[in-house]
C-alpha cells in the first residue's frame, strides 16, 4: 500500500497532495457556486411579500432587499448579512450606489438628497466579488410599477441610511431603529418569503420549504430568460464566470406551452449528406 502512494505523482512527502494541485482544485471549486436546490421565486411572491410588510424601518429594509436581490440577481452575501466567511461576503455598500439624473451621475453617499430624488436609474458597483472581477457596475432603470422597482427600492434604503448619517462604507442591508443600527439576515428574508408562500404558494406551485432568500437570484435569472433576454446577457448581469447559471433554470419554470406548434413547424428538415466518389473513380484516384 505504501509503495502505491509513493508512486502516485499527485502526492509528495508524507503522502500529502502537492500544493500546486491543491490550489488548482480549490480555484475550480470557487469558480462558481453550486446550483441552489431551491425553486426560483416568481414576481407574484415578491409582490405579496412586499405588500404585507409593516411600515417600519425593518419592514422597508426587507422590501428594498427583496426587490434589489431579485432585479440585480444578487448573491445572498451582497444584500443580506450571512454567516459566510468575510472573504466570501461582499455586501453592496452605500458608497457603491450611483444614481443617474439630469445632473449626471450622483453617488448615493455624497450627493444632495434633493438631487437623488430626481434620479431615473440606479447603478450598483460591485467593487469586489467572488468571481474575482472588480468594479463591475450593473444599472437598472425605473419600472411602471409604483412599488416594485429597483430604482425606488435602492433609493428608499439610501435615503434611510443618509437620514441616520451612516458612513459611506455601511452595507445596504443595514437599518436603524432609534438611532441603533441593525442588520438584515438571510433568515429575515427567508421567513418573509415563506410566510407569503403559505398564503399564495399553492397557486404558484410552491411549498414553503422550496423557498429561501437565495432563491431570489434564481428567480431573477429565470425572469430574464423568460423575457427573451439573451442567456449571455443574463450570465453577464448575474456575474457568473461559467455557464453554471443554466443549471438554475428548472424545466417547470420555463413556459413551454407554445413549443409544440413551433416544434411541428420546424420539425421538417433534410440532413445534408456528402456525395462520395463512386468506387471505380475512387480507386483511380488512389492509384494516381
Amino acid at each position: 500500500m505504501g509503495s502505491k502512494w509513493r508512486s502516485d505523482p499527485r502526492y509528495g512527502k508524507n503522502f500529502q497532495q502537492h500544493l500546486a494541485l491543491k490550489l488548482q482544485r480549490r480555484a475550480h471549486a470557487k469558480a462558481d457556486p453550486p446550483p441552489d436546490k431551491v425553486k426560483p421565486i416568481p414576481i407574484q411572491l415578491i409582490r405579496h411579500a412586499c405588500a404585507h410588510q409593516p411600515n417600519t424601518c425593518k419592514g422597508r429594509a426587507i422590501v428594498s432587499a427583496l426587490i434589489s436581490g431579485y432585479f440585480f440577481i444578487l448573491r445572498p452575501g451582497e444584500y443580506v448579512h450571512t454567516s459566510s466567511p468575510p472573504a466570501d461576503a461582499h455586501p453592496c455598500r452605500l458608497q457603491d450606489t450611483t444614481f443617474q439624473s439630469p445632473r449626471g451621475p450622483l453617488n448615493g453617499a455624497t450627493a444632495p438628497v434633493a438631487h437623488l430624488r430626481q434620479a431615473t436609474a440606479v447603478t450598483l458597483n460591485f467593487a469586489c466579488q467572488k468571481n474575482g472581477d472588480k468594479n463591475q457596475p450593473i444599472t437598472h432603470g425605473d419600472t411602471a410599477d409604483s412599488a416594485v422597482s429597483p430604482l425606488k427600492a435602492v433609493l428608499q434604503q439610501v435615503l434611510h441610511l443618509r437620514q441616520h448619517a451612516a458612513p459611506p462604507s455601511t452595507p445596504l442591508y443595514t437599518y436603524y431603529v432609534r438611532n441603533t443600527s441593525h442588520r438584515l439576515s438571510s433568515r429575515d428574508l427567508t421567513n418573509t418569503l415563506r410566510a407569503s408562500c403559505k398564503d399564495i404558494g399553492a397557486s404558484l406551485g410552491l411549498a414553503a420549504q422550496d423557498i429561501s432568500a437565495r432563491a431570489l437570484r434564481n428567480g431573477g435569472c429565470v425572469a430574464l430568460i423568460r423575457a427573451g433576454v439573451d442567456p449571455l446577457h443574463a450570465r453577464l448581469m448575474g456575474r457568473w464566470r461559467s455557464w453554471a447559471m443554466i443549471e438554475y433554470l428548472q424545466a417547470q419554470s420555463l413556459d413551454s406551452m407554445g413549443f409544440a406548434q413551433r416544434m411541428l413547424d420546424a420539425g421538417s428538415f433534410v440532413i445534408p449528406r456528402h456525395q462520395f466518389l463512386p468506387p471505380d473513380v475512387l480507386s483511380m484516384t488512389q492509384t494516381c
